[in-house]
């Protein structure tokens, strides 16, 4: 079979995995297990100002799916079961759902967050997705 590209185009794997090739640096969780990162910092450094930035591809649609949590849900920002993301701050005004909806499930989101707490004003100047 030909793509658009010849026959062998980007990303083409007829009858195979997810990709046939691996790319360093990366992960890939399997969606049957309940696989994460951890990380413990050596100190309590900045929550008050930082940028997350990744890329995700979703597997399963429907269901609460966290991309990022920190010091005990103080942050979470997460795919929900209406496929939006949501992103909230305990004991901050940092409370943001969108109104766009990220179901399909081939293709890749880069998602980056910045935070700025330090800032005045509402989740305007202090989020950006």
């Amino acid at each position: 079979m030909s793509g658009p590209f010849g026959s062998s185009p980007w990303g083409y794997n007829p009858g195979g995995d997810f990709y046939s090739y691996t790319i360093d640096q990366s992960l890939r969780f399997n969606d049957n297990d309940s696989a994460y990162l951890s990380r413990t910092p050596s100190s309590a450094g900045n929550r008050r100002t930082f940028t997350l930035s990744c890329w995700v591809k979703r597997g399963n649609l429907g269901i609460n799916t966290s991309i990022f949590g920190a010091a005990g849900n103080y942050y979470n920002f997460r795919f929900n079961t209406t496929d939006t993301m949501t992103f909230y701050g305990n004991g901050t005004d940092l409370n943001f759902q969108t109104t766009r909806v990220f179901r399909d499930s081939l293709a890749w989101y880069h998602i980056v967050v910045a935070i700025d707490t330090t800032q005045s004003g509402g989740t305007g100047n202090r989020f950006k997705l």
